[in-house]
């Protein structure tokens, strides 16, 4: 398919005089703006689609600041011989719904790398450009991540006591979740990995931990057991206890496409007693 679009390119620069390099890419003959930097293992970074007043709007194929892009352009398909074309010499246009249009990305050297002649839809602007992104949306929007659930020693069904350390940790497993979509024969995979669980303690302290945090065991003696997630409690109160776990999310596609997305968060919360410890007289 792709070769059909570059010989629409090729029959487009025949008609306005185009020198073709050797290897069959066109030179960029159009309005707009030079696209810069680079291909990354041949998939751009970012897409960026101008239009002749100047605007533009854009997609990013990743976290990394779209600084390697193509730039692509709308022309009028006109009919050579009933194969649409690019009417390259009237310039880039801002298509209207319905119309038939041709799309033509250039990479930084200015080589056309990507042609497509179709009916334009202002609902899904970049041609299929942008499936595996929408892939990735819907992807993530099937990520099945849970609350978390809070564990503490001593339990929630008891008090907890001032001066005593409470242990904190998480009953769930902390391992990476996966989800995939697929849209127009294109697989986003999305994977969403823990990394921290920040702890309100309900007394004004905060306790961020790099993990789910390590269960107490009641098997072993209290000197053989050590977790950086503990908290002791100064005043009798009622607190509420609440644990806010972060998740890095990150995709890939079957294009080869990829990239980084929005953190995801997941809360849970649970009130506690707080008493004094009482002493006993004889």
């Amino acid at each position: 398919m792709l070769r059909t679009f570059l010989a629409f390119t090729i029959m487009s620069a025949a008609l306005i005089g185009v020198t073709l390099p050797a290897d069959g890419a066109v030179n960029a003959v159009h309005t707009g703006p030079t696209p810069s930097g680079g291909i990354n293992n041949g998939s751009p970074e970012a897409i960026v689609i101008s239009y002749p007043d100047g605007s533009s709007r854009s997609i990013r194929r990743s976290g990394r600041g779209g600084s390697h892009a193509w730039e692509c352009i709308y022309y009028a398909a006109i009919g050579v011989e009933s194969l649409p074309v690019a009417d390259v010499a009237a310039g880039a246009i801002r298509p209207s719904d319905g119309q038939l249009v041709v799309l033509r990305c250039w990479d930084s050297s200015g080589s056309v790398v990507y042609v497509k002649v179709f009916v334009y839809d202002s609902a899904h602007p970049f041609a299929g450009l942008d499936t595996p992104d929408r892939a990735a949306a819907q992807a993530r929007k099937l990520l099945s991540i849970a609350n978390p659930t809070i564990a503490l020693s001593p339990p929630t069904t008891v008090s907890q006591l001032v001066g005593v350390s409470t242990w904190l940790w998480l009953a769930d497993p902390w391992q990476p979740l996966h989800a995939s979509a697929t849209l127009d024969g294109v697989t986003s995979t999305v994977t969403a990995s823990p990394t921290t669980v920040v702890w309100n303690l309900g007394d004004g302290t905060t306790l961020e931990c790099y993990g789910p945090g390590t269960a107490y065991d009641l098997r072993l003696p209290p000197s053989g057991q050590h977790s950086e997630c503990t908290h002791v409690y100064q005043a009798k109160s009622q607190p509420t206890i609440s644990a806010t776990v972060s998740y890095v999310t990150s995709w890939t596609a079957s294009t080869g496409a990829g990239g980084s997305l929005q953190p995801i968060t997941r809360s849970s919360s649970v009130v506690i007693n707080v008493q004094e410890a009482q002493a006993l007289i004889d």
